[in-house]
């Protein structure tokens, strides 16, 4: 039961951490994942495994990939300094997150977690700031099952798990720029379909967009005249599903010597999304 299903956050609970991005809005963004200074170190400094094998990101930092599967890790271990050799790369906290194993018996689970707008009231920022009358449509539904037990008495187990995020949200608003309906006639008066293979699949990926609002003129040289584009927006839902999966297979063959292996897949898919130009 933790909020935002990322295991990581279990930092917060512990002495000398301390909560410099979020909502305190410090430094929000500067990692992947969750942002936390352990003893006063950079976030930066921190250093994110899985199974003790590297999860960072090797851009801003961070968790390159985001554990928020429900019933997919058992515990998470939290080093904050004085650790050993086989610890490396960075100065801050070692945070390692244990994907969870199968075992003797048969265990599984299955649930479902909703939240809706309809159980939400405007909140004071958006009655004054935003005018609104009525709650923004919002809806998360998450959902999944997991299954684990042994293949084999006291040697080989095995753990599955299955989480979806789907999340739809109403009036929301983007913007894209492209061609005005001017600038889309200039384009098919120079290259005809067929004419151009690139500009028939752009000119397909923006559909019936026209730009309507901050006209800008883009020259394409060779003596032809240049080309309007504009600022098009466009108020829809835009869904986004994340798919989850991972498995592990465990095999015990002494109480001296064992093997894991472990596989994580994470899919997500966008929908009507127009991001800012």
């Amino acid at each position: 039961p933790i909020q935002g299903l990322n295991p990581v956050n279990l930092v917060f609970t512990l002495p000398g951490v301390a909560d410099v991005g979020g909502q305190n809005g410090v430094a929000a963004g500067f990692v992947q994942g969750t942002e936390f200074s352990i003893n006063g170190l950079r976030p930066r400094g921190n250093n994110q495994l899985i199974d003790g094998l590297d999860n960072n990101d090797n851009s801003i930092t961070g968790q390159v990939y985001q554990p928020t599967v429900r019933d997919a890790y058992s515990q998470v271990t939290v080093l904050g300094g004085d650790y050993s050799a086989e610890f490396g790369r960075a100065g801050g906290a070692v945070v390692n997150v244990i994907t969870r194993s199968g075992s003797n018996e048969f265990h599984g689970s299955a649930y479902d977690i909703i939240q809706n707008s309809a159980f939400d009231a405007l909140t004071p920022g958006q009655k004054s700031q935003s005018e609104l009358t009525e709650v923004p449509q919002f809806t998360q539904n998450t959902f999944g099952f997991s299954l684990g037990g042994p293949i084999l008495k006291n040697k080989l187990f095995f753990f599955g798990t299955f989480q979806a995020d789907l999340v739809r949200a109403g009036a929301v608003t983007g913007r894209a720029v492209v061609p005005t309906q001017a600038g889309f006639n200039a384009l098919r008066a120079l290259f005809p379909v067929g004419a151009s293979p690139n500009l028939d699949r752009y000119l397909a990926i923006v559909g019936d967009l026209r730009g309507t609002t901050s006209f800008v003129n883009v020259p394409l040289g060779g003596g032809r005249d240049p080309i309007q584009f504009g600022t098009a927006t466009r108020t829809s839902a835009q869904p986004v599903n994340t798919y989850d999966y991972l498995a592990r297979i465990d095999w015990t063959s002494s109480s001296k010597n064992s093997a894991s292996f472990r596989y994580i897949a994470n899919k997500q898919l966008f929908s009507n999304q127009f991001p800012d130009p």
